[in-house]
C-alpha cells in the first residue's frame, strides 16, 4: 500500500495522473490525513528538486561561457588607470568642489529620530519617505469645542487609521523568495496551481486571486500557498481576510514562512489603525533570528513608539 501510494502521488504531481487517480488523490485528500501530509510533503520536494535542477542548469550554462571564452583566445578588457591620469582625476574633482561649495557653510547639528523623520519608502529596505508625507501626518484640524462627544471620540481612531494607511503603504511590499520561482515547463497547458505561482512571481497579484480557487483542494489547504495568496490579498487591500488567513497559518505552525507571518499580521495591524496590537507583532518578530524584514521591523517600532 506504502509503494502504491508513492506512485500514485509520484504520477499525480508529474501531471501523469488518470482521471479514476485524480478523483482518488482528491477524495483521500479530504478523508486521510496521512495521505494528505504524503501529498503536502512530496509536493514541497519536488518543488525543492526543480529549484536545484535549474541552478545546476545555469551553472552548466555558466561553465560552457567560460570554455568558449577561454578557446576564443580572447583576453577580457581589463581597465588600466595610470598614476598621471589619477593625479588628473583628483585635481580636477578637487576644482569642481571647490567652485560648488559656498563660502560658509552652516553647521547641521543632528537630529534625534522621530516619526517624520524615519520612514522608509516602499521600495527601500531602509530610509525615510518625502517631507510633504510628515507633514501630512502631522496636520489634522483641531476639533471645535461644539463639537459632540461621539465625534471627539471618533477623531484619535481616525488619526490612527489615516497615519496607519501611510505607513502601511511605505512598508509593506509582498514577499518573494527563489521557492515561489514556479519554474514553469516548456511544453504542455499549465497547471491551476502553476499559472497561480507564474501570476504571483510576476506581481500580477490580481491574477493570482483569480487562479487560487481553480487550485486542487488540497494545496489549497498548503499554508505555503495560503501565505502568498495572504500576500496577494494584502497587496489588493483586502487585509481582513489577509489577516484571517494570516492567523491562521500561524496556529497550525507548519508553514516554512511562519517567521515572517508575525511581520505581516504586524502590517495588518498597523493598515487597520491597531497601533498596540501592530508593535506587539513586531516586537516579537524582531526577537526571531533570521528574518528577512528584521532591519524594517526594527525601524517602524522606533516610528510607532512616538
Amino acid at each position: 500500500m506504502e509503494g502504491r501510494d508513492e506512485g500514485l502521488i509520484d504520477r499525480y504531481l508529474a501531471h501523469e495522473a488518470s482521471a479514476e487517480e485524480l478523483r482518488e488523490v482528491e477524495e483521500r485528500s479530504k478523508h486521510d490525513a496521512t495521505f494528505r501530509q504524503k501529498l503536502v510533503d512530496s509536493e514541497l520536494a519536488f518543488q525543492a528538486l526543480r529549484l536545484h535542477e535549474r541552478e545546476e542548469l545555469r551553472n552548466r550554462f555558466r561553465k560552457r561561457d567560460e570554455i568558449l571564452d577561454k578557446s576564443s583566445g580572447e583576453d577580457p578588457p581589463r581597465n588600466r588607470i595610470t598614476p598621471w591620469l589619477l593625479v588628473i582625476a583628483f585635481i580636477g574633482l578637487g576644482i569642481l568642489i571647490w567652485k560648488l561649495i559656498p563660502e560658509t557653510t552652516p553647521s547641521i547639528s543632528p537630529a534625534p529620530v522621530r516619526l517624520q523623520d524615519s520612514l522608509p519608502t516602499s521600495t527601500e529596505q531602509k530610509g525615510s519617505i518625502d517631507t510633504s508625507t510628515h507633514q501630512e501626518l502631522q496636520q489634522s484640524p483641531q476639533p471645535n469645542q461644539g463639537e459632540d462627544s461621539d465625534r471627539k471620540e471618533s477623531k484619535p481612531i481616525a488619526e490612527a487609521e489615516l497615519q496607519g494607511d501611510k505607513l502601511f503603504a511605505a512598508y509593506f511590499s509582498p514577499y518573494a523568495d527563489d521557492m515561489m520561482d514556479p519554474a514553469v515547463r516548456g511544453d504542455g497547458e499549465l497547471t491551476p496551481l502553476e499559472k497561480f505561482q507564474l501570476a504571483y512571481w510576476e506581481k500580477r497579484y490580481a491574477d493570482a486571486l483569480i487562479e487560487f480557487p481553480a487550485i486542487s483542494a488540497t494545496m489549497r489547504q498548503n499554508d505555503n500557498i495560503r501565505f502568498m495568496q495572504a500576500n496577494a490579498l494584502m497587496a489588493n487591500g483586502k487585509i481582513n481576510d489577509a489577516q484571517k488567513i494570516l492567523q491562521s497559518i500561524r496556529s497550525n505552525g507548519k508553514s516554512r514562512y511562519l517567521s515572517e507571518v508575525h511581520w505581516y499580521l504586524g502590517l495588518c495591524e498597523l493598515r487597520r489603525g491597531r497601533m498596540k496590537n501592530a508593535r506587539e507583532h513586531l516586537e516579537e518578530y524582531v526577537q526571531i533570528d533570521n528574518t528577512i524584514n528584521k532591519a524594517k521591523a526594527e525601524n517602524l517600532l522606533l516610528v510607532i513608539s512616538y
